[in-house]
């Protein structure tokens, strides 16, 4: 966590800026010492949705750090208004359960992560370092747009939008490019994920993104295949794994934000 931490701070000779909301008075407290503690600068707090909304608006944070269940407009209808003005700014929500209506809700505020509690301070640290490394790679001036290279990427492989696999595999893609170790994790972490979004098995996500991988390896050229996976498919098995394919057009995107980005 150290290295990461020095990481961000190089990157932009400070602390990285964290702007937090929580309902519980004691566990606010608990929390915001935690963070400052990991070497973060908590430069506001709210009580509230409503209070939060406004205090991420007029401060220069870098993150919103918020729980789901908060008393007024909660977590969900933060991330959401607050996503309108500042589309860029990177939000993590944190709640003790996931079930079938936070999930339909979860699409419709498009946080940058969801985290179960209880989370402990080291993988909370890590995450609010990867999001905002990453979300600035994005750059306020719209130069990489993840949802259109993703688009494009696929496209480019022959994955049609109407493939069954489609919505499933492009979601991976999001997930990964904020934790590539995801990639690594497919049956344990990533699939169980995409699951409870999409309302599938995990059995059926796999199934699902299989059988788009399996479309981009018979209707894609060499040459774009050649471009994405070079040498890293088995010659004698033909067709990348789930992983190897999601691991290859995650380092693929990552390179193309940082190539558009970087002054």
């Amino acid at each position: 966590m150290e290295i990461a931490l020095e990481r961000a701070r190089a990157e932009t000779e400070r602390a990285i800026r964290v702007y937090t909301a929580w309902n519980d008075p004691e566990a606010r407290q608990v929390k915001n010492e935690m963070l400052a503690a990991c070497g973060f600068d908590v430069v506001g707090t709210a009580e509230n949705g409503d209070e939060a909304v406004r205090g991420v608006l007029a401060s220069l944070c870098d993150v919103l750090l918020a729980d789901v269940f908060l008393s007024g407009e909660d977590g969900l209808d933060v991330c959401r208004r607050v996503k309108e003005k500042k589309r860029t700014l990177p939000v993590i929500l944190l709640s003790p359960f996931l079930n079938g209506f936070l999930s339909y809700r979860l699409q419709q505020a498009k946080p940058d992560c969801l985290l179960i509690l209880p989370v402990n301070s080291a993988r909370l640290a890590e995450k609010i370092v990867d999001l905002v490394a990453y979300r600035r790679m994005l750059c306020a001036n719209g130069s990489f747009d993840l949802d259109r290279s993703i688009d494009a990427m696929l496209k480019a492989l022959g994955v049609p939008y109407s493939c069954e696999g489609f919505a499933e595999i492009g979601d991976a893609l999001r997930l990964c490019f904020d934790d590539p170790t995801l990639s690594r994790t497919v049956t344990k972490r990533l699939y169980p994920l995409l699951g409870e979004k999409h309302g599938k098995t995990r059995k059926a996500v796999e199934r699902n993104i299989r059988s788009a991988v399996e479309m981009a390896f018979d209707r894609s050229t060499p040459a774009v295949l050649e471009r994405y996976f070079g040498n890293t498919v088995s010659a004698g098995r033909g067709r990348a794994t789930n992983s190897e394919f999601l691991a290859a057009l995650t380092q693929a995107l990552r390179l193309e934000a940082r190539f558009r980005c970087d002054p």
